[in-house]
């Protein structure tokens, strides 16, 4: 058989097995849309603002933490190696989508291991989709944590002066959390352990092997009901939380340079057994790749969203981790706590 017959045959089986695959589970987008309404409506804002949420995520905060263990040298080459990487990944992955027979302007709604499926075949789907729920599965514990514990903070150190919880295990109570550990301000003469510092801001830290705070029950209550819908419909809620995350980043910012930079992070450290996987954490977007090339408008770039969105993520990494691993003794795996603290608040 010749190449050319070869080819022939290899585009018309992967048009079988696609014609197949769509029949049973994709939708084009026009199906999923409501009548007279294209499901295509995410514009270049959408866009950069939701794959930039997707990696400015709960790993982002522990970079702090990193840059304090593995140094400075290794964590910078560790993120412009993903950044290449994982960004270029995710240009090829949507030019694989575009390449299914007529997916061309993406109009099938593929799922991230569809694609396998139809180009591929059976058995590295079935190994893509448990990698993919794997993924999907760890992000979202990392950030429910990460946002329910500095929701807790917050409730602490500015609105009710403390926070609940409920422990199920090892016994079953109601017990609260008071923020009165983490006043202590070195700068006013107060005095507290460097070892304990970022333990001492963390609300309910070894109260119980289990348990359920308020933040938690707030944090549900906030980002269920938008996790039940189509992406379009979160395009606004994104939109506004890449507003509030500029804000945000601003704002300690500035506290990290009023607070100063008393700590010396080394250039070279001598703990890199976790640079590997919180710098790829912060680079899992790709999973949210299918789904927006099906609701985005055709005249959204790929290109210009995927290497934009992941340079102004890199950038925040390397600003906000240098400034925070030099601001505190010991910022902990969660920086958000901190800087949501009274540590941190008292300042002002």
């Amino acid at each position: 058989m010749s190449d050319t017959a070869a080819a022939a045959a290899t585009d018309s089986s992967m048009e079988m097995d696609a014609a197949i695959i769509l029949s049973k589970g994709a939708t084009t987008s026009s199906s999923r849309a409501a009548p007279g309404k294209s499901i295509k409506s995410i514009d270049n804002l959408g866009s950069f603002a939701l794959i930039t949420n997707n990696c400015v995520g709960p790993a982002m905060l522990g970079i702090p933490r990193l840059f304090q263990q593995a140094g400075i040298v290794p964590v910078l080459l560790g993120i412009a190696f993903m950044f290449m990487v994982a960004t270029l990944g995710g240009t090829l992955f949507a030019d694989t989508i575009a390449s299914i027979p007529g997916n061309r302007s993406f109009s099938k709604n593929l799922s991230f291991s569809s694609a396998f499926r139809i180009i591929i075949g059976e058995e590295v789907y079935i190994f893509a989709e448990t990698l993919f729920l794997i993924t999907c599965g760890v992000q979202a514990i990392a950030s429910i944590v990460a946002a329910a514990q500095s929701i807790d903070g917050l409730l602490a150190s500015l609105i009710m002066g403390r926070t609940y919880a409920l422990t199920v295990l090892p016994t079953f109570e109601l017990i609260v959390w008071y923020p009165d550990l983490c006043h202590a301000n070195p700068a006013r003469g107060q005095l507290v352990s460097a070892s304990s510092e970022a333990s001492h801001c963390t609300p309910f830290h070894g109260d119980g092997t289990m348990l359920v705070t308020l933040g938690f029950v707030l944090t549900t209550l906030l980002f269920l009901p938008m996790g039940r819908g189509l992406l379009k419909e979160t395009i606004a809620v994104q939109v506004a939380a890449f507003g509030v995350m500029v804000v945000l980043l601003t704002q300690f910012t500035v506290e990290l340079v009023i607070r100063g930079f008393p700590v010396h992070v080394p250039l070279f450290g001598s703990h890199l057994s976790e640079l590997a996987g919180v710098v790829l954490f912060n680079y899992a977007f790709i999973v949210a790749v299918p789904s927006w090339l099906a609701e985005k408008e055709a005249h959204v770039s790929v290109n210009a969203v995927l290497w934009s969105s992941s340079l102004v993520s890199s950038l925040c990494y390397v600003l906000f981790g240098v400034m925070a691993s030099m601001s505190f003794q010991e910022i902990g795996v969660n920086a958000l706590v901190m800087l949501t603290s009274t540590k941190v608040l008292s300042y002002w």
